[in-house]
C-alpha cells in the first residue's frame, strides 16, 4: 500500500515539475529559516546560563523620571547601592559591583588599549562562575594591587610565560598579575579582559559617583521579586530623593528595576 502511495507521489511530481519544483523550494527555505530562528533564540536565551546560580542572581538596574523625558533606562547604578543590600538585607548573599574603566595597559614597554576592564568587588567569584586557569579566587582580588586578566591576554602580553606574579601597569598604576581568568563563552552578557580591586569603600554619597557601576545581586534563595522591589522603592524614597531634591531636581525622580 506505501508503496503504492510512494509511486503515485512520483508520477505527481514528474507530470507537475514546474510546481512541484516551486512548493518543495518553498517547503525547504521555510523549513531552513525555522531552523536558523530556533539557533538564534536558542543562542541569545543561553547568555550566561553557564552560571550555576543563574536562578538566585539578578541585575539591578535605573529607570531614571526626568521633566523632559517620562522613563530614562539606565544600565549603571549608584555605588551604594550594592553597600545597602549587603549590610541591610538579610534575603541578600552577596551584592557584587563592576565598574567599567576602558585602560591602557603598559606591559615591557608596549602600550595596549583594552575596552573590557573592570574595577569589581573581591568576591564575584563567589557570584559568578568564573573560572581562573590559575591563580587563587578567594584572595586574586583582595591585593589592592593584584589584576586579574584572560588567558589571551596573558598570551598577549606574557608568551607561553607563567603570568602568575608579573608586573604590568594599567592606567599608570603597577599592578601584579594575581590570577588568569579563563576565556568567558561567546554568550557572556558582561565581556570582561580584565578585572582590577574596587575601592568602592571611599564612596559615602548616592549621587556623587554618577551611577558608575553594574549591580548584581545573589540571593540566599529564590527570592520573592515583588516584595524586594517594594524594598528596592523604599530606598529610592529614603535615601536617594533627599540628595535629588538637595541637588535642586525636586522633579527628578529614581527607581530600581530587576533584570532576570
Amino acid at each position: 500500500m506505501i508503496k503504492n502511495y510512494l509511486k503515485i507521489a512520483w508520477r505527481n511530481l514528474i507530470r507537475h515539475k514546474g510546481f512541484s519544483l516551486i512548493n518543495i523550494g518553498g517547503l525547504s527555505i521555510g523549513i531552513a529559516a525555522c531552523l536558523l530562528i530556533s539557533l538564534y533564540v536558542n543562542y541569545e536565551l543561553s547568555y550566561d546560563g553557564y552560571h550555576v546560580k543563574k536562578d538566585r542572581i539578578v541585575r539591578i538596574t535605573n529607570v531614571m523620571r526626568t521633566p523632559e523625558n517620562d522613563n530614562v533606562t539606565i544600565a549603571l547604578t549608584p555605588t551604594l547601592l550594592a553597600t545597602t543590600l549587603n549590610h541591610n538585607y538579610p534575603e541578600v548573599e552577596a551584592a557584587v559591583r563592576f565598574e567599567p574603566n576602558a585602560a591602557v595597559i603598559k606591559v615591557n614597554n608596549q602600550l595596549f588599549k583594552e575596552d573590557f576592564v573592570y574595577k569589581a568587588d573581591a568576591n564575584v567569584f563567589d557570584v559568578f562562575s568564573y573560572r581562573l586557569a590559575e591563580g587563587n579566587p578567594k584572595t586574586a582580588l583582595s591585593d589592592p594591587h593584584g589584576m586579574v586578566i584572560t588567558t589571551h591576554l596573558a598570551k598577549k602580553y606574557f608568551g607561553s610565560n607563567n603570568a602568575i606574579g608579573k608586573s604590568i601597569t594599567c592606567n599608570k598604576n603597577l599592578y601584579h598579575i594575581s590570577g588568569v581568568l579563563a576565556d568567558l563563552p561567546e554568550n557572556s552578557d558582561l565581556k570582561i579582559d580584565a578585572l582590577l580591586p574596587g575601592e568602592f569603600s571611599k564612596v559615602t554619597n548616592w549621587l556623587s559617583d554618577d551611577f558608575q557601576v553594574y549591580t548584581f545581586v545573589l540571593f540566599k534563595q529564590k527570592p520573592n521579586y515583588a516584595g524586594f522591589a517594594k524594598k528596592l522603592a523604599l530606598i529610592s524614597k529614603r535615601d536617594i530623593q533627599p540628595e535629588l531634591n538637595k541637588m535642586g531636581a525636586v522633579k527628578y525622580s529614581l527607581k530600581f528595576d530587576m533584570n532576570l
